[in-house]
């Protein structure tokens, strides 16, 4: 189900910052990335800000 998105359409993407308790390596095993089975690892919000204010090509590529 594509929801009526096709490829080559833009997205806007919402990113908030999380508390201390929840970027713990105990906190990111139960809802970081890898607990969905994602290959990416969990990236401050504050540091892709950071990059991408610097160099406009995202961090993870």
């Amino acid at each position: 189900m594509h929801c009526g998105r096709r490829y080559g359409q833009r997205v806007s993407v919402l990113g908030l910052s999380a508390p201390a308790q929840m970027r713990t390596e105990a906190a990111l095993d139960c809802f970081g990335p890898a607990a969905f089975r994602l290959p990416e690892p969990f990236l401050p919000i504050e540091d892709i800000a950071a990059s991408m204010a610097s160099n406009p090509s995202p961090p993870w590529h």
